[in-house]
């Protein structure tokens, strides 16, 4: 694992990047307060609730997925680690009838967003692009956001540049904002 960006683009798309964009801080008081005030209260054990982490096989991802799994014990989630290799993560989670969003709440997995940034943030995060939809892209993460769909649609016919950058940092505030995605590392 190399140095951290936030966001949608990484920092290595320097032309692209939003530097306006912060990560949420580490704060266990403030995220024990936020489950409590959703009424996910402790159990006579410490827990709040339990799900299954789907981590890609990736690289570094299982040891993500370990680290994960300890943070959010801290605050009184148990998670279940389950790690399949690309091919079955793919049929399963992406494409299953009960992958994302269905049997599994969340998943750790690899993804980019260059050289095209443009392009690649619309086969992310448009609505057009959910898997088996209209565009079938890689929008595995079922994120729906009709401005964002609007600004990705807008950006792709739009000649002027500068144009296409402003409305490529409104959909990193907006993706920001909604959080679809963690964004955990570059490399």
């Amino acid at each position: 694992l190399t140095t951290t960006s936030w966001g949608p683009v990484s920092d290595m798309f320097t032309s692209w990047y939003n530097y306006d964009l912060t990560a949420p801080e580490y704060n266990i008081a403030l995220a024990n307060q936020i489950l409590d005030d959703a009424g996910y209260t402790k159990d006579a054990n410490g827990v709040r609730f339990s799900f299954t982490l789907a981590v890609l096989q990736e690289d570094a991802l299982p040891t993500v997925g370990e680290v994960i799994k300890e943070y959010l014990r801290e605050i009184g989630v148990s998670v279940t680690l389950y790690i399949p290799d690309r091919a079955t993560f793919v049929e399963v989670l992406e494409y299953g009838p009960n992958g994302l969003p269905g049997e599994y709440a969340a998943c750790i997995a690899s993804g980019g967003t260059g050289p095209n940034v443009p392009l690649n943030i619309e086969n992310l995060y448009s609505e057009k692009m959910l898997p088996g939809g209209v565009g079938s892209g890689e929008n595995f993460y079922w994120y729906q956001n009709a401005r964002v769909t609007e600004l990705l649609t807008m950006s792709r016919i739009e000649p002027n540049q500068t144009i296409v950058r402003e409305y490529m940092d409104e959909v990193q505030e907006l993706v920001d904002e909604d959080l679809p995605v963690i964004w955990l590392y570059k490399k």
